[in-house]
């Protein structure tokens, strides 16, 4: 037995469900309304059919606060803190591997450690370690008496992680977790 729908009724459905949940006129699109893309078989609404553009193409109305990032200022920024040579040393490793993408921007490894400088975090916890980028970023900016919680799942991987960390002296701070 199939069962066939025809969009009027497909339609008034929807209303009627949009209806109950106060949504109708609200332009929310209820979950089952959404298209399906033949690339992923997710809904058209996940965040790689999203159109992003950067901040600083959006235009905004002279009433807003907020500071255009150009490509000067980026420099600027990015330049403020050098990056250790330990971790350009774990960057170029990581590059070299087929899952290398998923190491950690340096941009977001500046800030997770003014993060914890600023919040004179003791503790710390990470969950995928990888090859340690950002495990040796978090526990260098950690007090010496800190310490990184580094949850790692492949312990293979784990390895190259804690030689990483030793090699730059972080080691004591470092409590690896498979």
């Amino acid at each position: 037995m199939t069962m066939t729908m025809t969009r009027t009724k497909m339609t008034m459905m929807t209303m009627r469900v949009e209806k109950m949940a106060g949504m109708a006129g609200r332009g929310r699109v209820p979950l089952f309304r959404r298209r399906i893309c033949a690339r992923c078989r997710r809904g058209v609404l996940d965040q790689h059919q999203r159109r992003r553009r950067p901040l600083s193409s959006v235009v905004r109305s002279g009433n807003d606060k907020f500071t255009e990032m150009t490509s000067d200022l980026y420099s600027y920024m990015v330049n403020l803190n050098d990056e250790s040579p330990i971790l350009g040393e774990i960057s170029d490793y990581t590059t070299g591997l087929p899952a290398g993408h998923m190491k950690s921007s340096p941009e977001q490894v500046r800030l997770f450690a003014l993060l914890l400088k600023m919040l004179r975090a003791q503790r710390a916890i990470e969950i995928g370690v990888f090859t340690g980028y950002s495990t040796v970023g978090i526990a260098q900016a950690l007090p010496e008496d800190g310490v990184l919680y580094a949850f790692e799942r492949d312990p293979e991987i784990l390895k190259v992680a804690k030689g990483f960390c030793e090699k730059a002296g972080v080691a004591h701070k470092v409590q690896a977790i498979e």
